[in-house]
């Protein structure tokens, strides 16, 4: 009895245990969910904020070139104003030196004397009206000896009534204040500037003069009367005198929107330009990723509960957990993983068990140094692995991940290898972890299941042939008329024998890549014609659905020394691909250009680009971003890496770049010959093997 209330107390107390673990997995799953979301918005805020820096550096370039413009205007109007004084002379000379560049939104011309009365201006005719002895750039400079740029903050004019902004120069004879020279600047026109930066419904741009913080013009308009308006208690002023330019978050001292701030001073004027970005617009560009983690976290926490109740249910006496954990235990030795980690700085190794039993060792010899681990490598992989170990301890990761080892008893094992390197805070290389799988048993299976393809695509290809033949002939009418409904039955047959057939080709091609039998018919040939025929081709399959082509080539007489055939394959994998990932009436643009001694062949579609995380799996064999039962698009997964095989082949190299708001460009670039040896369309080239040319260097 006391062992029976024992158990029971052990069981009561694991399920208590399941309990609270359940309840802090859905707390984990939450909070990393709502991570994401923070993370998701943090990029997308640090995206918008580049934009707007860049837009605003542009904006500051601009209105620097503005008023540095003007500030030149105004030096020649005083030395005019002050050798020919104030009558038809310097009339004559501003009419004649009027900024007429619409750029410069440069306005009226105004000159006042000594008293701060108006004595010339441009815009009205007759004797000149005006006291601007009032203002606060009139008697900084008529109180001082400074001989600066001011810019006059944005009100209305008394004539005009309508807002305006001044940049004024004094004028001085033998050091004595003689007047002012103004020229008036029109904010409107800079908004009009602005609003090719709009960055969302709610975005505000700004200029404001930092000297009395007031503004000079602001976008959206809206109420005019912010230009009347004195920002002395802005969060903004406070920023600027520690950094010039930057980035906060605040909420607008007009409309109360908090928007996160990206601000630039100028280098050589008081004027900062300042954009606005609304949470709202950020928010609102998130909505259906936050509905996402929000079902996500849902979805989570409900898979959580249902795990935990069959839990509970499964839980049973203490032996029956002993197995349970056993079963565990033995299940992660199954997986025959191991993991090594390597001290960089003292080159000190630390093996898990799993290592010990993979390579064969005693663990009372603890893990083995550099010079032991090579001694374990087949002698054929040596080189390769040993240059694979000098890259990684100088923090390269590249090379190759796969190779053989020869245990005591001098059976082969193969070896996985996944490397990551630690780096300090100075980016130096300091450790390295390493992720070892025997994949002998693996191997075997690759093998025996290549060669069971290979079996069942020769079987198949002969028959499939002669059906795809007598098909096309029945559906062409080579066997006289048929009635409607049956020709269409015929014609989707036709259409996926073909398809059969190509699938059966493409496992061919790959049996033939992997034994290392493909052939290749190496001739000098000009690939822009190739790549025109090969469009062509494809051209039919592309306007079932809708979908145009087109093809652009700055170097339309080039060449390269390949195997016509073999790229015409490589161009018809991607162009296949392009003109299926793409929506109705859309383009698939192919271009070949020169780059350096390369050409590159991109081919472009504007379909939904290539998830994130599918990306590193791209080029593997039956790889597709949606392996679903009811995914939308067909495919086998073979053609990419077909066509990576095929490039490499040639000496090229395969790369893309995707982008979910802009669609897919697959890059193809091969070395370009200078001096072409034999075109390709009047001497056929015979078949050679992996490895041979005609008469150049090896593929």
């Amino acid at each position: 009895m006391p062992k029976t209330t024992t158990s029971l107390q052990r069981v009561r107390r694991s399920r208590a245990i399941v309990v609270a673990v359940t309840i802090a997995a859905i707390a984990l799953f939450c909070g990393v969910s709502w991570h994401n979301y923070d993370r998701l918005r943090a990029e997308q805020v640090a995206d918008i904020t580049g934009d707007a820096d860049r837009a605003l550096l542009a904006i500051d370039d601009h209105m620097t070139q503005l008023i540095d413009y003007s500030d030149s205007r105004l030096r020649s109007l005083r030395n005019f104003y002050i050798e020919h004084g104030n009558g038809p002379a310097f009339r004559a000379y501003v009419n004649e030196t009027r900024m007429n560049d619409a750029q410069a939104f440069v306005g009226d011309v105004a000159v006042a004397d000594a008293q701060g009365q108006a004595v010339f201006l441009l815009s009205t005719p007759g004797v000149p009206q005006g006291d601007v002895s009032d203002r606060a750039y009139y008697k900084v400079l008529s109180t001082t000896s400074e001989d600066r740029l001011i810019i006059d903050w944005t009100r209305k004019g008394r004539a005009t009534s309508q807002y305006q902004f001044r940049v004024v120069r004094p004028i001085r004879v033998n050091n004595r204040f003689e007047g002012v020279v103004l020229i008036t600047l029109r904010p409107e026109a800079i908004v009009n500037l602005f609003q090719q930066f709009g960055l969302g419904q709610r975005s505000t741009i700004s200029a404001l003069q930092t000297d009395e913080h007031r503004y000079i013009a602001h976008l959206p308009v809206g109420d005019a009367s912010y230009y009347d308006k004195l920002f002395d208690g802005l969060e903004l002023w406070a920023q600027l005198r520690q950094t010039p330019h930057g980035v906060y978050h605040h909420a607008s001292p007009l409309d109360g929107v908090p928007r996160y701030y990206a601000y630039q001073k100028s280098s050589l004027y008081p004027i900062v330009i300042v954009i606005g970005v609304a949470d709202a617009d950020i928010d609102a560009g998130l909505a259906d990723t936050r509905r996402d983690v929000e079902f996500q976290a849902l979805l989570l926490t409900f898979g959580a509960i249902i795990i935990c109740a069959l839990v509970l249910r499964l839980i049973g006496v203490e032996d029956r957990l002993r197995r349970s954990n056993a079963n565990l235990i033995h299940a992660q030795r199954m997986g025959k993983i191991g993991s090594v980690e390597v001290d960089l700085v003292t080159m000190k190794p630390t093996w898990s068990d799993e290592l010990y039993r993979i390579y064969d060792r005693d663990r009372a010899l603890g893990p083995a140094n550099l010079e032991e681990f090579l001694a374990y490598l087949h002698p054929d992989d040596r080189a390769t692995v040993t240059e694979m170990r000098d890259q990684h301890t100088a923090g390269d990761v590249r090379g190759p991940n796969e190779y053989r080892i020869v245990l005591r008893d001098g059976s082969i094992r193969w070896v996985h290898r996944e490397v990551e390197v630690v780096r300090d805070e100075s980016g130096r290389p300091i450790k390295l972890v390493a992720a070892e799988q025997d994949i002998t048993e693996q191997k075997r299976l690759d093998q025996a299941k290549d060669a069971f393809v290979s079996t069942v695509s020769h079987e198949l290809r002969t028959p499939l042939t002669s059906i795809r033949g007598a098909l096309g002939l029945i559906a062409s009418g080579a066997a006289g008329a048929l009635p409607d409904k049956t020709l269409k039955l015929f014609e989707i047959a036709h259409r996926n024998s073909e398809r059969l057939s190509r699938l059966v080709n493409d496992l061919l091609d790959i049996q033939r890549i992997s034994a290392g039998h493909m052939t290749y018919h190496l001739a000098d040939i000009v690939l822009a014609k190739v790549l025109t025929d090969t469009i062509e081709t494809i051209r039919p399959f592309a306007k079932e659905r809708n979908i145009d082509i087109a093809f652009n080539t700055t170097c339309p007489d080039a060449m390269v020394h390949a195997d016509a055939a073999r790229i015409a394959q490589v161009m018809d994998n991607l162009l296949s691909n392009a003109i299926k990932f793409s929506p109705p009436d859309q383009l698939v643009a192919v271009t070949l250009v020169r780059r350096s001694h390369r050409l590159r062949i991109t081919v472009e579609d504007h379909g939904p680009g290539i998830p994130e995380s599918f990306r590193p799996r791209i080029f593997q064999l039956f790889s597709q971003a949606d392996s679903s039962d009811t995914r939308k698009i067909g495919g086998s997964g073979l053609g990419l890496s077909i066509v990576r095989s095929i490039v490499e082949q040639h000496g090229g190299e395969v790369s893309f770049d995707s982008d979910p708001t802009h669609g897919t460009r697959f890059h193809v670039d091969l070395d370009e010959i200078n001096q072409p040896k034999l075109l390709l369309t009047p001497q056929p080239a015979k078949p050679q093997p992996v490895g041979a040319t005609e008469a150049g260097p090896v593929l």
